[in-house]
């Protein structure tokens, strides 16, 4: 009977002590090899070139010494700092009163154009230069329905090689019987209308004798099945009117159960609001007097709809920089809110102004001799005037250019004169012919 083998006698089971050993021997010898190949190696490298590791520990990079505060890092701390913000405050506060100024002064001087300067300016032209200017609009009106037509007599002559001139006089027909149709179409539309403005204030009277309750049903009846409540019988009438009252009366009850409940609004906008409301108000505060009071009471309105609580900060800001001088309800971040909607407004304002002051009136008001400034623009509206009318003679030139050519182009008729009819042609007698005697008969028998 064959022995049971013992226990480690695979080299896999012996003991640690024997395994390492007989593993490492292996290994050794390969670390010994590496180590020689690598040592050889380097010392014949190296002895060719002397200067290489000095260049490698050159190019070694250096140690950081000290902190690096290239990037920056997230902090571990987590102690409370103190930051006095008065002096913050301060600062964007002034830069923020500094643009309102601002802002109000472009208001005044705008609002002063459209309320003074500019109507002003219009009468004192309807006084002094309205014959000119009617001369110098119809002159224009004139220009640009012949320069229209010539385009089109140009552009369709050259595309389809044809005469410019019938098509010009075609083009002034046909823009003639336009403005005759519209003419005819405007009193025919006058009339209508103004005969359906009476037939609408009989109809009103009509209606007004009704209760509301009974205008709503004869409305609800004209809409839904389209029949005239007055053609309708007595019997149907009453019928209709209590199916009407009932429906309503059911309509009602239903929109009280169904009906949700609005949203409660936080109370720090009901309070902010409150506040703004009274400095805002035309009729209840000083500030309804400002240039813009009646912009910050429409987004006030805006703001609370859409319960933006943001923008009522804003606004809060503004009217305590424009009362107090300072913004201690508000926080730094809505006063620089506040400066950069002001730079923005001050912006599109001063644009606006460098257009006003380019115009005729603004040089008017504001010229040292006002008679002087008249007479100056008397000379341009005449010298617009000499131009328009020297461009409107170019024009009928050419014009006049095309029909010349037109008539030269066109075949000339051949007049004939009228002649007498050719006389009858007198015939000839005929000469007399001698009958000849009849043959005599052939010889010739067949």
């Amino acid at each position: 009977m064959p022995r049971a083998p013992t226990r480690n006698t695979r080299p896999w089971f012996r003991s640690g002590k024997q395994k390492n050993t007989q593993l490492q021997r292996p290994l050794r010898c390969k670390f010994a090899a590496v180590f020689f190949f690598n040592a050889t190696f380097s010392a014949l490298f190296f002895s060719e070139h002397e200067a290489l590791p000095q260049v490698m520990m050159k190019r070694r990079k250096k140690a950081r010494s000290g902190l690096d505060f290239s990037q920056p890092r997230d902090s571990h701390e987590r102690s409370i700092v103190l930051v006095d913000q008065h002096p913050l405050r301060e600062a964007a506060g002034q830069e923020a009163q500094e643009l309102l100024r601002e802002v109000d002064r472009l208001h005044a001087v705008l609002n002063e154009f459209d309320r003074t300067i500019q109507p002003n300016y219009e009468r004192w032209e309807s006084q002094n230069l309205a014959p000119l200017l009617e001369e110098e609009r119809q002159l224009e009106y004139k220009i640009s329905e012949l320069q229209s037509d010539i385009d089109l007599a140009e552009a369709e002559a050259f595309f389809k090689d044809s005469d410019p001139y019938q098509i010009f006089k075609k083009a002034e027909a046909e823009r003639e019987a336009a403005k005759s149709a519209q003419h005819e179409n405007d009193t025919d539309r006058s009339d209508a209308s103004a005969q359906a403005e009476a037939e609408s204030q009989a109809q009103y009277e009509r209606e007004a004798q009704f209760s509301e309750e009974e205008q709503a049903f004869r409305i609800y009846v004209r809409l839904s099945t389209g029949l005239e409540p007055d053609a309708l019988s007595e019997y149907q009438y009453g019928r209709l009117f209590e199916e009407y009252r009932a429906w309503r009366k059911k309509a009602d009850s239903i929109k009280k159960i169904t009906r949700k409940k609005t949203t409660d609004i936080p109370t720090q906008i009901k309070e902010i609001y409150r506040i703004l409301v009274r400095r805002l108000h035309p009729d209840a505060s000083k500030f309804g007097s400002h240039s813009q009071a009646r912009t910050l009471w429409h987004e006030l309105q805006r703001a609370y709809g859409a319960h933006d609580l943001e923008q009522l900060e804003v606004l809060l800001a503004i009217t305590d920089l424009h009362e107090n001088g300072t913004a201690s309800r508000s926080t730094i971040f809505h006063i620089r809110k506040v400066a950069n909607k002001m730079k923005r407004t001050a912006s599109s304002l001063k644009s606006r102004l460098g257009e006003v002051q380019k115009t005729q009136a603004w040089i008017f008001w504001h010229a040292k001799d006002r008679e002087k400034a008249g007479l100056k623009i008397r000379r341009s509206v005449e010298r617009r005037i000499r131009e328009a009318r020297s461009y409107l003679a170019t024009l009928d030139a050419e014009i006049e250019g095309w029909k010349l050519q037109s008539e030269r182009q066109r075949p000339a008729k051949k007049t004939l004169k009228k002649q007498e009819p050719p006389l009858p042609l007198k015939r000839k007698a005929s000469p007399k012919i001698k009958k000849m005697d009849a043959p005599e008969q052939s010889t010739f028998d067949f």
